[in-house]
């Protein structure tokens, strides 16, 4: 295991300081291979697991890395916080803007938006997988994050419209954080009739194990749904349902970027020495708010928001945690999430010139 992860670092380092042009050619080299194999250099991000249909439709979801977003439905907040809600940011946040004597909404919503898309926005460019916190408010389900957001029967018709323009694709959902607003055990079955009215025919059941099925059995039949739902024992006989802990849940819980990076290349180690059964293993490359990034936040030169946090792992350390995994011939777990992922309308998996999250995600599942 040394060894292997001596020749992962000697990998990173070239990347690191070889020319784009031999980047370039490396990546050009993919081409003969794709089209030895039949699969277009060139394909739509909307589209992209059935445009690539002979490589991945015969895998199953534990054989493959999905992209995703973090708290996916924090592209628009209400600047009403969240009841029922606490935590030691959301204290400092509001402190904050006491002592400078602001609107508290001007401190909180710049921390609290982690997306700059809608659902069917974010899954046409090639996310996979929605992080959905919902939360109840006294009267309805939306999704939070310190702040509420858009009801949850929005957000989910935005899957099904997806779903139902895409035929070729699949959707994963998970449901989560159902305890902040203090439901009842009847509100939150009305949140389960609301999955299973914008979602019911869609849903994939849990009538066998992940490693079980295969993409191409979920979009044969039709069922290309899965939602998981955090509440257990509500769903025990609803079989359209998927229970939370089909979602195993890794993050590191730093604003610091090298604690981040050496959190998930442990995680790394410890999904490809391992057996995880009837799971999906999720790396979550985000920094996290702490109290002090709050504190400093009013500072020159350090960040004033989760955009600006996102920014300093998204691109190149991400690339490059890609690489050390490949390096390793290691999988990055079933799901890889971020916030604030960027905009892209057709990925070339041949042109090195072109980034992007949901690109370098594709690239490793192909290369892998």
């Amino acid at each position: 295991r040394q060894m292997r992860i001596l020749c992962a670092l000697v990998i990173l380092g070239t990347i690191l300081l070889v020319t784009e042009a031999f980047g370039r050619s490396t990546i050009e080299n993919l081409g003969p291979k794709l089209e030895k194999k039949g699969i277009p250099s060139t394909i739509s991000p909307k589209s992209w697991l059935g445009d690539l249909r002979t490589v991945f439709y015969n895998n199953t979801l534990q054989q493959l890395t999905l992209p995703g977003t973090h708290d996916s439905g924090a592209y628009q907040l209400f600047n009403q916080v969240q009841p029922g809600y606490t935590s030691p940011v959301l204290t400092a946040l509001i402190e904050l803007a006491e002592r400078i004597g602001i609107p508290v909404e001007l401190i909180i919503t710049p921390w609290a938006l982690a997306q700059n898309f809608t659902f069917y926005q974010q899954l046409s460019q090639g996310i996979r997988y929605l992080d959905l916190r919902a939360g109840w408010n006294g009267s309805d389900w939306v999704t939070f994050h310190y702040e509420d957001g858009n009801l949850i029967s929005l957000l989910l018709s935005d899957v099904r419209q997806f779903l139902e323009d895409e035929p070729t694709e699949i959707v994963l959902v998970e449901v989560s954080h159902l305890s902040d607003g203090n439901p009842s055990t009847a509100e939150l079955q009305g949140l389960i009739n609301i999955i299973e009215n914008e979602l019911g025919s869609y849903l994939f059941p849990r009538t066998s194990p992940i490693e079980n099925f295969t993409i191409g059995d979920m979009v044969s039949s039709g069922k290309r749904a899965l939602v998981t739902f955090e509440d257990d024992s509500l769903i025990t006989n609803i079989t359209s349902l998927w229970p939370g802990e089909t979602m195993y849940n890794t993050y590191a819980n730093s604003a610091n970027l090298t604690d981040m990076e050496q959190f998930n290349q442990q995680q790394l180690e410890i999904y490809n020495t391992q057996t995880f059964y009837n799971e999906l293993y999720k790396i979550s490359w985000t920094l996290t708010p702490q109290v002090s990034t709050i504190e400093d936040s009013v500072l020159p030169g350090k960040p004033h928001s989760l955009k600006e946090l996102a920014e300093i792992c998204d691109g190149a350390p991400l690339n490059q945690f890609s690489a050390y995994a490949d390096g390793l011939d290691y999988q990055m777990g079933n799901i890889v999430l971020v916030d604030w992922f960027e905009f892209t309308q057709v990925v070339n998996l041949t042109n090195a010139t072109q980034t992007g999250f949901v690109k370098s995600i594709i690239l490793h599942n192909l290369l892998g």
